[in-house]
């Protein structure tokens, strides 16, 4: 589907703008080799689940995929519960300035499905914000001041937000909010409105932003398609292998041409050896092994998140 805004074109199969909206893909929980229904626990200003900055007010969040049994399309669920300590949590979703631009000057629907366990806590509140900083160039450390209503860091602005009282069972919030041309990149951010106790938890779904005022019914992408478009951002790979065959020690080089075009040439981390050079489109990978031996990387990861 193409639509034309302005001067600019947007094409998209789906009209919603979040990326990995019901937590599908965790592809730095494959790091450390732990089950996508593992909590594991995430520092406040760092990600969990694909393209989601987890943010918390003090120590940790422990973040997993829950398979949920919620009613429509969707089939999991992003699990956060507050860990190590009391306190606010929540998570928040940046997008590029390239896919900001035909929102300027627009209105845009939010909204998400929202549960708690036990009555643990009792609301959430969601917010549409806007960066008007270097586009690009985030703080993603987004909250000065928490509480019910966070007070943020400089060159963030919010521009609409709602709260939903929670149940035990989904139900789903969302706003309108109106986008000014000085916002050089959005930011959707879900948060609790109280400091919560440890092992409280909120399970979010269907998480969709679009176009006007009407928050269209939540679509699932195919598993592919939502994996390539959060591989622009971080990509995964499992060993890169490389037999040394020249009857001595040799440092050893693979190469690993990324599945997707990166968004800026991303940091390198690998397992064993070092990133040789690297590139948005590949990287190479160096280690020193013996006649015979296999040099095997153990797993690569490429970060280009915002």
């Amino acid at each position: 589907m193409s639509k034309i805004i302005g001067k600019h074109i947007v094409e998209r199969d789906n009209p919603n703008i979040i990326y990995n909206p019901e937590g599908f893909l965790f592809q730095r929980l494959l790091v450390g080799g732990a089950g996508l229904g593992t909590p594991t626990n995430i520092v406040n200003d760092a990600f969990g689940p694909d393209r989601w900055n987890i943010l918390c007010s003090a120590n940790h969040v422990a973040v997993s995929r829950a398979t949920d049994a919620n009613p429509g399309s969707n089939i999991y669920a992003i699990r956060l519960d507050k860990a190590t300590s009391g306190g606010y949590f929540g998570m928040m979703q940046m997008l590029e300035t390239a896919e900001t631009i035909p929102f300027q000057n627009q209105t845009i629907r939010f909204g998400l499905s929202c549960r708690t366990e036990s009555s643990e806590v009792s609301q959430v509140r969601i917010a549409v914000l806007g960066w008007s900083g270097s586009s690009d160039s985030i703080t993603s450390s987004i909250v000065s001041s928490w509480g019910a209503v966070p007070t943020y860091i400089a060159n963030v602005t919010e521009y609409a937000s709602a709260t939903l009282n929670l149940t035990n069972s989904y139900q789903e919030v969302s706003l309108s909010a109106a986008i000014p041309s000085s916002c050089n990149n959005l930011i959707f951010f879900i948060h609790t409105t109280n400091s919560e106790s440890v092992g409280d938890s909120i399970l979010c779904t269907a998480i969709r932003a679009n176009m006007g005022n009407l928050l269209l019914p939540y679509a699932r992408r195919e598993n592919a398609n939502e994996l390539s478009l959060c591989q622009r951002y971080y990509e995964y790979t499992g060993s890169i292998r490389s037999l040394n065959t020249s009857g001595s020690t040799q440092g050893m080089r693979a190469t690993w041409v990324y599945k997707t075009e990166k968004r800026i040439t991303p940091t390198i981390a690998v397992g064993t050896g070092l990133s040789e050079s690297t590139s948005p489109y590949c990287t190479t990978c160096f280690g020193n092994v013996a006649t015979g031996v296999v040099y095997d990387t153990a797993f690569v990861t490429a970060d280009a998140e915002l």
